[in-house]
């Protein structure tokens, strides 16, 4: 496993690297207001791709780990591609909607149609099948695929701020091109489409309801917030939080290795081996934990000079936001380890729903008062907030679990 760990984190780390060069060159090339409007369309295009995506990279991936053999793997890939096809359509008319009543966006039609080819490919990409079937490192090449494609064009076409409708329509093409490729591949291992009745398809959407509840809760503090930030203050503010949280982001990222490789087997852990599973969760955690606390350390030594160098002396109120989100590093490394080796696992998702949803509310309540006053340092302590609030929730529900386990080893429900 530790093998397979570091193989997915060696292509983790191409991948994370590739849109970390997207900020200098959108930042510098289209300046620092157009900036914040094509940051703003990848936002609403990502919180429109967790209602297409709806839950299925947890529970596609949970159910493919404990598959039998091809006919049930089939049977698996098939209910999720119709599901997610079925909330395709949904998302088109919701992002489409939002986008017209974004103010920085809505009187350019290609930041509408980028945001929702953003937010459909995104959501139908396969990524669920393949770490479920214990080909992380695959999703994730797949994905790197997308973003090197849309990189390309960037730097080669992307000159001056009249461009930033082209650096809009690239940041689209990107997902477009890992959701074609997820899928040519994954129909060349030989899966089979099954035909599917709609009672199936609305049964499927029952049974992962409260995932996407999680999703889409958690959306609200996390993708959501640059398209928030859009919404209450101006497009330099909305540049600043959308520097801050990508510098931040694409390191908490970092933990979606571990995710990735975990969650199948962690689900058959809890089914055969409880002991083993609490282990494999102490040491995971603490290694992720020390690692948050490493990156925290290294973003304050680091990020002034670096956003001064790579983004202009323009973007430097930048410091202070990145400064603040760093510590979403640590609460991120917790969240993970809890939701990875208990709640998931043993199917606490009512527990998980409840829990982010109202991080989630919450998150959106501090903002309508703390954006519009304070701006993207604002933005960034109303995340800061939400994320310690869910660590508080998830890690009081994983040691309660714990104290179960030692004294009954419960065995999780599997259908």
């Amino acid at each position: 496993m530790i093998r397979s760990v570091l193989s997915t984190y060696l292509l983790f780390g191409v991948r994370t690297c590739m849109p970390l060069l997207l900020l200098p060159i959108l930042s510098h090339r289209v300046g620092r207001d157009e900036f914040g409007v094509v940051l703003a369309v990848q936002s609403l295009g990502l919180l429109g791709s967790v209602l297409t995506e709806y839950g299925f990279h947890y529970a596609a991936a949970r159910e493919l780990g404990l598959a039998n053999d091809g006919h049930d793997i089939a049977r698996i890939v098939s209910r999720t591609f119709f599901s997610q096809l079925l909330l395709a359509a949904l998302t088109l008319i919701i992002v489409g909607l939002s986008a017209l009543l974004t103010p920085v966006l809505s009187a350019s039609p290609v930041a509408i149609v980028s945001a929702i080819l953003i937010a459909v490919a995104t959501g139908l990409a396969p990524v669920w099948y393949f770490r479920g079937v214990g080909k992380a490192s695959w999703a994730i090449a797949i994905e790197a695929f997308g973003q090197f494609v849309a990189l390309g064009l960037m730097f080669c076409l992307v000159r001056a701020p009249r461009d930033a409708p082209l650096a809009m329509s690239f940041m689209a093409i990107g997902p477009c091109c890992s959701f074609v490729l997820g899928y040519a591949i994954t129909l060349r291992r030989g899966v089979a489409i099954l035909r599917v009745r709609m009672s199936d398809v609305l049964s499927e959407l029952r049974a992962v309801f409260s995932l996407f509840l999680v999703r889409a809760g958690s959306s609200f503090y996390t993708v959501a917030a640059i398209w928030i930030t859009a919404l209450l203050s101006s497009t330099n503010q909305v540049a600043y939080y959308g520097v801050a949280s990508k510098l931040g982001g694409l390191l908490v990222a970092l933990y979606q290795p571990v995710s990735h490789v975990m969650v199948p087997r962690a689900a058959r852990l809890a089914q055969e081996a409880p002991g083993l599973l609490r282990r494999e969760a102490v040491r995971w955690g603490s290694c992720m934990v020390v690692f948050g606390l490493i990156v925290v350390a290294i973003i304050h030594a680091v990020i002034a000079p670096v956003i001064s160098l790579a983004l202009g002396d323009d973007m430097r109120p930048a410091i202070a936001v990145a400064e603040v989100l760093s510590w979403v590093c640590v609460t991120a490394a917790l969240k993970e380890a809890a939701s990875c080796f208990y709640l998931i696992p043993y199917r606490q998702d009512r527990l998980m729903s409840a829990s982010v949803i109202a991080a989630g509310l919450l998150n959106l309540g501090l903002a309508y008062v703390l954006v519009p006053a304070k701006g993207a340092m604002g933005m960034a302590w109303s995340r800061l907030i939400c994320e310690l609030f869910i660590v508080v929730v998830f890690l009081a529900f994983a040691i309660f679990g714990a104290m179960d386990w030692r004294r009954t080893s419960p065995r999780p429900v599997v259908d």
